[in-house]
């Protein structure tokens, strides 16, 4: 997460679910040309190693802050 989320942004997985848990997903990374979903928990967890082999990823976990104000809330 860096800075604060820009309250103006538009957010593109909004009621998508996370693959590996009932959570929405605030995260995607492409794989093999499958798309992967990813809780905002689930991505902090794996996100380091994703973003190394994967060609394309979507972060939106600001999603989270402009919502709660917290990211342990999620």
């Amino acid at each position: 997460m860096n800075g604060t989320p820009d309250p103006a942004r538009v957010f593109t997985l909004t009621g998508e679910r996370s693959d590996c848990c009932p959570s929405r997903a605030y995260a995607t990374a492409t794989v093999d040309g499958v798309a992967l979903l990813f809780c905002s928990h689930h991505w902090r967890q794996h996100r380091g190693v994703l973003t190394e082999i994967t060609c394309d990823w979507l972060d939106e976990t600001d999603a989270v802050l402009l919502k709660t104000g917290s990211v342990t809330e999620v």
